[in-house]
């Protein structure tokens, strides 16, 4: 884990292979290739903060889920 970025969401990106909270690539499997049906992602629980700021339609990546749990 390489950043600590503020949970704002703010920046929403247009590319869905982009995190919604930091913009780097969220290493989505389903948004990579829309014929998968799991993901990294799919086991994680995320915190209220996280949930408050970005939709349930947005993926984040793992750098950011682990930020938002360590702040909760």
């Amino acid at each position: 884990m390489t950043h600590a970025p503020q949970i704002t969401g703010s920046a929403i990106p247009t590319d869905a292979r982009q995190c919604a909270v930091c913009g780097a690539d969220n290493q989505c499997a389903i948004a990579a290739n829309p014929g998968a049906t799991d993901c990294w992602c799919r086991a994680q629980q995320f915190p209220e903060t996280l949930r408050a700021v970005v939709s349930s339609e947005q993926c984040i990546c793992a750098c950011c889920a682990e930020n938002a749990l360590l702040q909760s």
